[in-house]
């Protein structure tokens, strides 16, 4: 069994040692499972969920709580419908290597999902139903919601291939039919009908034709009043045309007019005067028309002067109320300006009275306005200066040219330059010496690395256990499967000499007595087998018995040593709090 570190034990107090299992040598083993109660009510709102989302192999009591979690998570992401390129094949009662590669697929396609909870691969494995409800609960909603996107999908495009297939007759189709039959016979009845043909040449001005064809389709009413005032532009267009197509659309008799027309007298008399009075306005020139728009004209200023007379009413309110704002400011300067004056009499009292304290604000006042003028001065000096060192500088420049050194200068500088290198050649070594010491010191793990590579190490032995452990099965397995072969097969090779050797012996006295002799030496030797093999299972069961009692031994130790750590950091962690508080003491 590995070492538990003090922080794997103050962390896991509340684990209990259950669930023992058979190894292959016989030797029962003892697995840690986290028994709290908040893991168990986790645990339990987990399978309850998974049940009432349609999960129901979480209720099989034989299934371990890994199967029931791990095999919901794989269901829910299956019904998410998700393409997430890993391929989450669950199998029950898999082995150590499964269970953690499965985990990590989960974890990898749960960012894929857009999984708003994050968890661990050893959280999973774990059991740390805690971190692992969130996610479930987050699954179930998912999937719940994706079935119910997915039915209704199905159910919208089975309707759609049934109605596809088998169309239904609507029931308004008839009312429709006959309402649009209505609709034709009213449009049919009520089309316009031509009741008169002009026959000479129609006026060239748009507005003459207009009316005229309006006429001739029986338009009665003043159309000018409807359409509206006509234009200067088009009173001009009427008065254009030639006086001899005036002339013949004035002389048109009504005979010409109402011919080949079947009206009734009524009618014929209001065409005729609606006639005469478009040929008195046409005999006009469109004055009617012109005085229709001088009147419009009229009405349209009427309109404007009225819309100004308002706005100026408006403005004038405004500008009222902004003179009665200003007064109001006024006053409140005059009442400021009186506060002021008041106050300003009272200090001239007080300057009357104390005349010393005046006088020092004076000088203050003096000291305050030399003091700027020292400064603008000082400034205009210094820009005078840095004026004089720039162009000191820039003569420099211009005297500076390349100089012929010397023999000893040139050695000055060649012993200079050696020098530089040296140095720089030693701080390379004190480089190269820091960087080896530093490299060294992070070659030392710290305590939290070693608490992780402990923790890493102690679930390697755990995987490297279950493996052994089923390895070591399948080889007990093996074994046993290949001595029952053995054995099968001498069973049936001697049931095959007996069945040959029997009727040969059968046929004299002498044969049968040696045929008995042989089955009861056949009979001894299995007896003797059958006690060899039970004394090596009673051997077997005592070393069993020897290794259970050292095993519980050294459980004991264990508990004991755990029990003397956790005393020894209580006692260092008082020695610290009594060092702390003699240093503050002191």
């Amino acid at each position: 069994m590995a070492y538990v570190n003090q922080e794997l034990l103050q962390k896991f107090q509340k684990a209990s040692l259950a669930d023992k299992r058979q190894e292959g040598d016989g030797l029962e083993t003892k697995i840690d499972i986290r028994e709290d109660e908040e893991q168990s009510l986790k645990l339990q709102e987990i399978i309850d969920l998974l049940v009432a989302a349609g999960y129901f192999r979480a209720r099989i009591k034989g299934l371990s709580p890994f199967d029931k979690v791990v095999g919901g998570m794989t269901w829910c992401i299956e019904l998410l419908d998700v393409d997430v390129d890993v391929d989450l094949l669950f199998q029950e009662n898999s082995t150590i290597g499964q269970q953690i590669a499965l985990s990590e697929k989960i974890v990898a396609v749960l960012p894929k999902i857009k999984c708003p909870h994050s968890i661990e691969p050893h959280q999973i494995q774990g059991l740390d139903f805690i971190h692992i409800f969130p996610v479930i609960q987050w699954l179930v909603k998912s999937s719940m919601e994706a079935r119910q996107e997915k039915a209704a999908f199905v159910q919208s495009y089975a309707l759609y291939q049934y109605e596809k297939e088998f169309p239904t007759k609507n029931e308004d189709e008839d009312k429709q039919q006959g309402i649009a039959k209505n609709i034709n016979v009213v449009k049919e009845h009520y089309r316009p009908h031509r009741y008169y043909k002009r026959k000479n040449v129609p006026p060239p001005d748009i507005l003459s034709r207009v009316q005229i064809t309006l006429l001739e389709y029986g338009f009665r009413g003043d159309q000018t009043s409807k359409s509206g005032p006509p234009t200067r532009e088009n009173s001009e267009q009427i008065e254009q045309p030639s006086n001899s197509t005036e002339e013949e659309d004035v002389k048109m008799s009504d005979q010409e007019v109402l011919q080949d027309i079947k009206l009734t007298d009524q009618d014929k008399q209001i065409l005729v005067k609606h006639y005469k009075t478009l040929q008195s306005e046409l005999k006009d020139g469109g004055a009617q028309s012109i005085e229709d728009q001088q009147l419009a004209l009229l009405e349209r200023q009427y309109l404007f002067l009225n819309d100004s007379i308002a706005r100026l009413s408006e403005k004038q309110q405004h500008v009222q109320e902004q003179i009665e704002t200003e007064t109001k400011l006024l006053a409140d300067v005059k009442i400021k300006q009186s506060v002021i004056d008041e106050t300003l009499r009272e200090f001239e009292q007080e300057d009357i009275k104390n005349h010393s304290t005046v006088k020092e604000i004076e000088e203050l006042v003096i000291l305050n306005d030399s003091l700027k003028a020292k400064e603008a001065a000082f400034k205009e000096n210094c820009r005078k200066e840095l004026a004089k060192l720039q162009k000191e500088i820039g003569e420099f420049k211009e005297m500076l040219s390349p100089v012929e050194l010397t023999p000893e200068q040139l050695e000055q500088i060649e012993a200079f330059t050696e020098k530089l290198a040296s140095i720089r050649l030693e701080l390379a070594k004190k480089n190269q010496i820091v960087a080896k010491l530093q490299r060294q010191l992070d070659d030392i793990p710290n305590r939290a690395e070693m608490a992780q590579y402990q923790r890493r190490f102690l679930e390697l032995y755990n995987q490297v256990a279950a493996k052994h452990k089923e390895t070591k099965q399948y080889y007990t397995l093996y074994n046993t499967l290949e001595d029952n072969k053995r054995y099968m097969q001498k069973e049936l090779s001697l049931l095959n000499s007996v069945a040959e050797n029997y009727p040969t012996a059968m046929e004299s006295f002498s044969g049968k007595e040696d045929f008995l002799k042989q089955l009861h030496n056949i009979v001894e030797g299995l007896k003797q087998n059958r006690h060899k093999i039970e004394k090596q299972v009673s051997e077997e069961k005592r070393k069993r018995d020897v290794m259970a009692a050292n095993f519980q031994s050294l459980l004991e130790l264990q508990r004991a040593y755990a029990s003397a750590v956790k005393q020894l950091s209580l006692e260092c962690r008082n020695y610290e709090t009594l060092l702390a508080r003699k240093g503050n003491d002191a």
